[in-house]
């Protein structure tokens, strides 16, 4: 990550988009984290709040670093919570709903600590009847999977243009078929080649002479990149799909005279 390069080229390694159903929970996150930081901060837990401030810093340069806060985070966070609701439920007045509820979970406290065998039990139950079904591919909307199952023909016979997150996807679908433009990799390409990718993937100036350069004729991208708001009805290029997490384009086959 020292090199300027590779974070500009890696989507792991960039700061996080506040976009999207994705970027609401990355804002509820960071605003959450800032909210939890100064309490702890006002009651002289300045351990807890460096830990979060550490965190909370690295995220929001690399959004790789988020999961981590969410990890150091939640625990902290439950026990506010839990300390607020048993601060409200000494003060409900007695027969109102939230004094049944803090009644009955106090009754079922001491049960729910103690150790048993049923929740093995139900673990076992679970993987051997295949009631949660293990996972057979990528998480949508972060991966365009649909979309891919849509027009796998068309992808698996292209030279796609997309970002490394998505060229790895594509790999784990098709290969050997089908070519990808960059995947995660990003240790190989070095700086030229980056910059080219970055060129393609903005639209800047030179972007459809390094499509041309690598013989690309299909472009699976994010549909607010600057790529994508140029492929748009553009001359040459037919859109096949334009949803709001990814587009997909092809390149028209323009016919021997």
């Amino acid at each position: 990550m020292n090199a300027e390069w590779i974070r500009k080229l890696v989507l792991e390694f960039q700061p996080p988009q506040f976009e999207g159903v994705q970027g609401f929970y990355t804002e509820v996150l960071v605003l959450g984290s800032a909210m939890l930081l100064l309490r702890l901060l006002m009651r002289g837990e300045f351990g807890y709040a460096l830990l979060i401030a550490v965190w909370l810093h690295a995220g929001l340069h690399s959004v790789r670093h988020l999961p981590v806060l969410a990890i150091v985070v939640l625990p902290l966070a439950a026990t506010e919570v839990q300390a607020a609701w048993d601060w409200c439920a000494d003060r409900a007045r007695k027969g109102s709903a939230m004094a049944v509820l803090a009644s009955i979970g106090n009754d079922h406290t001491k049960g729910l600590a103690r150790l048993s065998v049923w929740p093995a039990v139900a673990v076992a139950a679970i993987a051997l009847t295949n009631a949660l079904p293990f996972p057979t591919d990528f998480p949508e909307p972060r991966y365009p999977v649909s979309l891919v199952t849509k027009y796998s023909i068309t992808l698996a016979l292209s030279q796609v243009f997309s970002t490394d997150a998505d060229g790895d996807y594509l790999i784990y679908r098709f290969a050997p078929r089908g070519r990808v433009f960059v995947d995660g990799r990003s240790d190989m390409y070095g700086p030229a080649f980056t910059d080219e990718y970055l060129t393609a993937l903005n639209g800047s100036r030179g972007w459809d002479r390094v499509l041309a350069k690598y013989g690309v004729n299909a472009a699976l991208v994010p549909s607010n990149c600057g790529l994508a708001s140029l492929l748009r009805g553009r001359d040459g290029w037919n859109t096949l799909e334009d949803g709001p997490n990814f587009s997909l384009f092809r390149r028209k086959i323009v016919p021997n005279r």
